[in-house]
């Protein structure tokens, strides 16, 4: 009686099969958890990011950037210039950033990482056209044979600043996250189609090898 150890009550199986399925969950609930809980980066996402920051530099470049005045004879004239006729890049390179976004929607693999870096670069030749109107608004004003007395910025090339930085982010986004975003449906179907057409394959030699058999011919 002494020798004898604690009396143990067998498990129900379905108390086994409780407590794995717990264990497995308690095991992968922390990762699914941090996947799940965290929306991330997904493409459509980082596209509309991308794209919000190009036409904000887009809108920008409409309003006037430099405010001067000029000293003539008839006295002081005060003359401004927009975001397109201050920084003659900011406005085509906005466009080439809104037309990046878009192909992300439509490449993936290497053509992907070409096409972030083409907008992250994008977004870095964004921001120096606006740093350098802010740096030297008298030179931006583009009057041939007007020297202004004096020359300040607007708020427009600011926001044009910001949106710059939005354009790098998205392409950096696309560059570094991207390798975790789905593939497109046509590339998906293609890859599968190619998967079932290599299976047909290699089931072929051996449905010929059984109808040779069946034929009374040895496949050895």
């Amino acid at each position: 009686m002494s020798g004898a150890g604690p009396h143990r009550e067998p498990l129900d199986p379905e108390d086994r099969l409780d407590g794995t399925a717990a264990g497995d969950a308690g095991s992968v609930a922390p990762g699914r958890r941090s996947g799940r809980g965290t929306p991330g980066w997904t493409r459509g996402r980082v596209v509309a990011l991308t794209m919000l920051g190009a036409v904000v530099v887009l809108a920008a470049s409409l309003p006037p950037w430099v405010n001067a005045r000029v000293a003539d004879a008839a006295g002081t004239t005060t003359l401004t210039a927009s975001g397109s006729r201050s920084s003659s890049t900011v406005m085509p390179v906005a466009l080439a950033a809104a037309a990046g976004a878009f192909a992300l929607t439509l490449v993936d693999g290497w053509m992907r990482r070409v096409v972030a870096l083409v907008v992250s670069a994008c977004g870095v030749g964004i921001l120096l056209g606006s740093a350098a109107v802010l740096v030297d608004p008298a030179a931006a004003l583009r009057v041939p044979g007007v020297v202004p007395v004096s020359a300040t910025t607007t708020l427009a090339p600011w926001f044009a600043v910001l949106a710059a930085l939005i354009v790098v982010l998205g392409g950096l986004l696309a560059l570094i996250r991207g390798e975790a975003w789905p593939l497109r449906p046509a590339r998906r179907a293609g890859e599968a189609a190619s998967g079932t057409g290599g299976a047909a394959t290699s089931r072929g030699p051996a449905r010929s090898d059984w109808d040779a058999l069946s034929e009374g011919d040895d496949p050895t």
